[in-house]
């Protein structure tokens, strides 16, 4: 079976077109897997950032947590280092200060 000559020169023209096309195909195909990967770097510093901001959410709830709770031992600690550890010595001299700057009346008996 031959081919004629118009089939002939129909197929030459195909794969001559098939060739041309090849680069354009190619950077189309290099360009998209550019775009994807940058893409995928987007994601991935956006996801790094979001893990950041957790960890840093949850390192600042912990600090909080741990100065807003004080043991009794601690809040003890703190008011021995206050008063030298006699409180009740030390509010026994702040009220005799208050009461002599503010003496009471005198009333007489009858």
């Amino acid at each position: 079976m031959a081919i004629d000559g118009t089939t002939s020169d129909d197929i030459a023209l195909n794969n001559l077109a098939s060739v041309a096309e090849t680069p354009a195909a190619l950077s189309n195909l290099a360009f998209s897997n550019l775009i994807v990967n940058i893409n995928q770097s987007q994601q991935n510093a956006n996801s790094n950032q979001h893990s950041m901001d957790l960890l840093g959410l949850a390192v600042t709830a912990k600090a909080v947590n741990m100065v807003a709770n004080l043991s009794p031992m601690e809040v003890v600690a703190v008011a021995m280092m206050d008063t030298g550890g006699n409180v009740a010595r030390e509010a026994s001299i702040i009220k005799n200060a208050l009461e002599s700057l503010n003496p009471p009346p005198n009333i007489p008996t009858a």
